[in-house]
């Protein structure tokens, strides 16, 4: 029957059997991973984190210089950069995580950069776009009797035509409905390339679209009006006649402007006839 014995020390318990010495207790101390860490360095090179370094300073600098005004986004720019540089400095094996961190930083920069070239570009031509629309609708409300006159004597409608709600009557609300839109797509243009300047170049069909959506929801806004639907939860009752008679102008031009007023009230009417909208 062979015996065994054990040797204790440092918390390490070897057995060893009948014949067999001990090892001692130094030669069984764990080296550290040099070969996994110069591994990691040969792989990265010497350069390359200097290099990366190099490339926080000059991110310092432009952050400072290009986000002054945009305090929330040069605050997480900096943060990213100063994680990058204790990260270099504790370890670099974990260059890649602060690499990760530096494109991270210059991201924000170039999206900032591209917000604001953007904006001079497509927020002028929107800009003219939209001003364009408002003339063309104000010169439709102002002139809407002659225009009026005019159509009636190639229609051969009798001259007592007082305006254009006589022969065409929701003119009036899609005309305001489209003012609505116009000055909802001025607000958010002013709101993206000014104040946030975050305007982003693929949102430009949302400013083209507005203004016709405003036209179209006025045009809806007008047979809600003749069904009796507007006055849903509303207290009409104190309305004179001649408020009552703007009313749909004013629902309309509201509806262009925060265009979601709209298809709520649409989801309303959709109750009202037996038909719960899906969320």
């Amino acid at each position: 029957m062979s015996s065994r014995a054990s040797l204790k020390g440092k918390g390490v318990e070897i057995l060893f059997g009948e014949g067999e010495k001990p090892l001692p207790v130094e030669e069984i101390k764990e080296t550290p991973p040099l070969e996994e860490e110069a591994a990691v360095l040969e792989r990265i090179g010497k350069r390359r984190p200097l290099e990366l370094a190099s490339e926080i300073d000059d991110l310092y600098k432009a952050i400072v210089t290009e986000l002054s005004t945009r305090e929330a986004l040069a605050e997480k720019a900096l943060s990213l950069l100063q994680e990058a540089r204790d990260t270099l400095l504790e370890d670099p094996r974990n260059y890649d995580i602060a690499e990760l961190k530096v494109h991270q930083a210059r991201a924000i920069l170039q999206r900032v950069k591209d917000a604001r070239a953007w904006g001079s570009s497509y927020g002028a031509k929107l800009l003219a776009y939209e001003l364009a629309w408002l003339l063309v609708l104000l010169i439709l409300l102002v002139f809407e009797k002659p225009i009026a006159m005019g159509l009636s004597s190639l229609w051969s409608v009798p001259s007592t035509v007082a305006g254009m709600s006589m022969l065409f009557p929701m003119w009036t609300t899609m005309l305001w409905g489209g003012i609505g839109g116009v000055v909802g797509a001025l607000y958010s243009l002013h709101w993206h390339v000014s104040v946030l300047q975050d305007f982003d170049k693929n949102q430009w069909m949302y400013y083209v679209v507005h203004p016709i959506m405003g036209v179209i929801l006025g045009g809806i806004i007008y047979l809600i009006a003749s069904a009796g639907f507007l006055a849903m939860g509303a207290e009409v009752t104190r309305l004179n006649e001649e408020q009552l008679r703007w009313l749909p102008a004013l629902i309309a031009c509201l509806a262009g402007f925060r265009q979601k007023f709209a298809y709520e009230l649409l989801d309303r009417v959709m109750q009202v006839l037996g038909r719960r909208p899906e969320d």
